[in-house]
């Protein structure tokens, strides 16, 4: 499928939804589409103001991948200042050195305690049968191959004049954040909340008891009509989960 059909669609998926409807036209600002065997949502958002744009979750190991986010940052003259780590599971990092090599240099955003995972990501991709492109993760440590800014005691992040809050959502990862926008009511939920589930509690790292108070913070800081723009599947907005799914309301009991 052409490029741009491919674009076409995932903007009618993300941004035409039900969960969409009734709020501005964030297209001009967001850009989705699913990438990697696990069809991981990875997203850039861009500052119409100042022209700074971020990368969320880089799951784009193939240059045809990286060549659907180029094209709309170019269509848009958004610039790239930063990476935003939702967490550091496989799927949203292999993609980590193909954004690297095209946008080099940029600061990642993570927390901490990612660190097990990102140093072990190679280790579960080989278990789960995949064959990344590339054979290694930037070192953590090294700080002429990766520069990391752990979002640990940092209350938020902006990407030229939008203000993302980082909400600490642990449970589906010891570290795993959410980045999210007051002003326009999204969030970039990673794999905490998905439309009628929640994110994985079962894999090394993983705490069910986390999960639960997390999902709890979330529920009751947020208002319902917050979209949530997910680490994979649909977005949905806080008041939907809230009403239908069935791992929030035993959160929430």
């Amino acid at each position: 499928m052409a490029t741009k059909q491919l674009s076409r669609n995932i903007h009618k998926r993300l941004f035409s939804s039900e969960a969409s409807k009734g709020r501005i036209d964030l297209s001009t600002m967001l850009f989705g589409h699913p990438t990697g065997a696990f069809q991981m949502n990875k997203f850039v958002v861009g500052c119409p103001e100042t022209k700074e744009a971020a990368l969320i979750d880089c799951g784009a190991e193939t240059d045809q991948e990286m060549s659907l986010f180029t094209e709309w940052l170019g269509s848009k003259e958004y610039k790239v200042t930063k990476i935003l780590q939702t967490h550091a599971h496989l799927d949203h990092v292999l993609g980590i050195p193909n954004a690297l090599s095209v946008f080099p240099k940029m600061p990642v955003h993570i927390h901490s305690f990612e660190e097990k995972n990102w140093n072990e990501c190679m280790e579960r991709a080989n278990q789960y049968g995949l064959s990344p492109r590339y054979s290694s993760l930037p070192d953590w440590h090294d700080k002429d191959e990766l520069e990391v800014v752990l979002v640990d005691d940092i209350d938020s992040v902006q990407v030229g004049n939008l203000k993302f809050r980082v909400l600490f959502t642990p449970g589906h990862s010891p570290g795993h954040v959410c980045f999210y926008n007051d002003t326009h009511k999204f969030m970039f939920g990673g794999d905490l909340l998905f439309q009628g589930s929640i994110g994985r509690t079962d894999l090394p790292y993983c705490s069910p008891d986390d999960m639960m108070k997390s999902l709890k913070n979330v529920f009751e800081e947020l208002s319902d009509d917050v979209l949530v723009l997910p680490g994979h599947g649909n977005p949905t907005t806080i008041g939907n989960e809230r009403s239908t799914n069935p791992f929030v309301a035993q959160a929430l009991s």
